[in-house]
């Protein structure tokens, strides 16, 4: 692209809710120290010079470019982690006014004022409701996380690997 159509088609992704997370790599002949300092400094992710297009370095290139998506999909991991972190937080937090709930209703009625049955109700809630907080808990200390493919392309978290404090 001649000119500075390549700066302002990344001003113009970059402007675009649905595109501000591309990734734009400049590939350029002419790469002064200026145009790499804008284009970094407006969120490009790199400058490869057009020389790396040449059959005895074109490997580099491949090896470049698997770099900036490998960084890419990282970003995408960490942006998922904290998502399940907080959403760890929330669901914990819920399950511990579950909890409380059930025990001090299991109290109220275990008095007299509930029948069998409505009691061991209560017990598998509250079983239930530990068994929800120990996944959590073995969630939470997970040292990796593991997918099973279930479908050709398609993967869901399994049980993670449980950390050396995991019980």
């Amino acid at each position: 692209m001649p000119g500075r159509l390549g700066f302002e088609l990344q001003h113009w992704l970059q402007q675009q809710p649905q595109n501000a997370r591309i990734p734009v790599v400049f590939l350029t002949q002419h790469d002064s120290v200026e145009d790499r300092a804008w284009g970094l400094a407006n969120g490009a992710v790199d400058f490869i010079s057009k020389s790396l297009l040449a059959p005895s370095s074109i490997h580099l290139l491949a090896l470049r470019v698997r770099n900036l998506v490998m960084v890419q999909e990282s970003q995408g991991l960490r942006e998922a982690l904290a998502a399940i972190v907080s959403a760890n937080h929330q669901i914990n937090n819920r399950l511990m006014v579950i909890m409380s709930a059930a025990e001090l209703l299991k109290r109220r009625f275990g008095d007299g004022g509930a029948d069998a049955e409505d009691l061991s109700l209560l017990d598998d809630l509250i079983d239930a409701a530990d068994l929800i907080g120990a996944w959590l808990h073995r969630l939470a200390a997970a040292d990796r996380w593991q997918f099973t493919s279930y479908l050709e392309g398609c993967e869901m978290l399994s049980e993670p690997a449980a950390g050396p404090d995991a019980s």
